[in-house]
């Protein structure tokens, strides 16, 4: 798990709008293969205990799913960063190196969200407005 979250801990963060991820993302997903929660908070989810098991998540309606893949775009205060940072940072220190408790608080000092310098602001203008001020844009 640490050599996926190796470009996090040396780059920071990668950025991207959440709204054209999960339209990237439900575009390219079979419906028929594929359950997605995207009407639910998790509260946090657990490995499995098997090599071939699956996640398990808990979601805070009290409901519970099973998957193979978890993909979090749940914000700011993520709980599926936070679980993972979490799980990472205890896998980490079983080892009980001073190095590696050093890596594991290193991972969970990115638990809570830090502010990564960059400012989005958003509006929505009328086409007609953007069309006579930029005929050629697409």
């Amino acid at each position: 798990m640490l050599r996926f979250l190796l470009p996090l801990l040396i780059v920071g963060m990668l950025g991207f709008h959440r709204a054209h991820f999960l339209k990237v993302l439900t575009e390219h997903l079979d419906p028929s293969v594929v359950k997605s929660h995207f009407s639910k908070r998790l509260v946090s989810y657990a490995e499995p205990d098997e090599a071939n098991g699956c996640i398990e998540l808990t979601f805070t309606d009290g409901s519970t799913a099973s998957a193979d893949l978890v993909i979090g775009c749940d914000g700011i205060h993520s709980a599926t960063r936070r679980s993972m940072l979490e799980l990472a940072a205890r896998n980490i220190e079983t080892s009980g190196s001073k190095e590696c408790l050093a890596q594991a608080e290193k991972l969970r000092d990115l638990i809570r969200p830090t502010w990564s310098g960059r400012v989005a602001y958003r509006a929505i203008i009328p086409r007609e407005k953007v069309e006579a001020l930029l005929p050629n844009h697409r």
